[in-house]
């Protein structure tokens, strides 16, 4: 299984023409958010890693200040799997906890097609005010779709 997530982190990054790791950013940012929408409520962090080596992703609730498991049930104290860092405690969460695959695989697509505008916008910038070649593909009442020669979409 943690194969098969990071042949598919692989896939993407390539297919996209972005590194592992903006993807990993983006998988990391669509759990973020997932996770944020359902506790709104709380105060509570989430930390998310991807660990390379067992190419999988570790998420973790923060607790900023260890004290307060005091105020929660005895098995939530010290689990082994519990990590300190700084003054903050990282309790284990499973991803699942969290949301199921449709859901992450959901936000993370808006964050994919947000990073394509960003890239698409970047390329384009440079022929702001430039006189262009291409097919016009549609007239809008404040822009025009231009398809350029090189393949991309130009509106103005």
């Amino acid at each position: 299984m943690t194969e098969n997530i990071y042949q598919l982190i692989k896939n993407l990054a390539e297919r996209e023409e972005i590194t592992e790791k903006e993807v990993i950013d983006m998988l990391i940012l669509a759990i973020q958010d997932i996770y944020n929408q359902k506790n709104f409520t709380t105060s509570e962090e989430l930390q998310i890693i991807f660990d390379l080596k067992k190419k999988q992703f570790m998420t973790y609730r923060v607790i900023k200040h260890p004290k307060d498991l005091e105020k929660e049930e005895p098995s939530a104290k010290n689990s082994k799997k519990d990590l300190f860092q700084e003054e903050s405690l990282l309790q284990p969460l499973n991803l699942k906890e969290i949301g199921n695959y449709e859901e992450i695989l959901q936000h993370f697509c808006l964050f994919l097609q947000k990073s394509r505008q960003k890239k698409l916008t970047e390329e384009l910038l440079p022929l702001q005010g430039k006189i262009v070649e291409g097919t016009i593909q549609g007239i809008y009442n404040s822009y025009c779709l231009v398809g350029l020669l090189s393949g991309k979409a130009l509106g103005y």
